[in-house]
């Protein structure tokens, strides 16, 4: 009990303005990425979910080519933390469809999504990414 009184206390002060819901496993992880974008996005900055980390594989190649085409949304979203941290170094800002996007190519390539909290990702980054796709798919051809 006193653990959720002090990581709802810190996630107050990080600025999630409504208690933390915990995502289950089996709801998270039934939902695929983009499906899961689609429920951040609608649930807007105000709100935070503690997640554990995605199963190896939930990021799959044919999610790729729609997590690109959203990698520079800047539209807000409700911000995933992952579960084992503490939330003191959320910046209260919820995140923003892009940056979802980006760690979830990013867990494809082998992190863990989602990524420590505190994370972001650069335009160098972005750009990084998108090379190695292009290289992913110009072998494919």
């Amino acid at each position: 009990m006193l653990n959720r009184v002090l990581i709802l206390a810190l996630l107050s002060l990080a600025g999630c303005k409504s208690s933390p819901a915990v995502m289950e496993p089996a709801k998270l992880w039934d939902m695929d990425p983009l499906e899961f974008i689609a429920y951040l996005q609608s649930h807007g900055t105000s709100d935070c979910y503690y997640v554990r980390a995605a199963p190896s594989g939930w990021v799959k190649q044919k999610h790729l080519p729609q997590l690109f085409q959203l990698l520079d949304s800047d539209r807000n979203c409700a911000l995933p933390l992952y579960f084992a941290e503490s939330p003191h170094t959320a910046m209260g800002k919820g995140s923003t469809v892009g940056q979802e996007a980006a760690f979830m190519i990013m867990g494809f390539r082998g992190k863990a999504y989602p990524p420590p909290l505190g994370s972001c990702v650069t335009n160098q980054e972005k750009k990084a990414m998108r090379a190695w796709w292009q290289q992913c798919r110009n072998e494919k051809e």
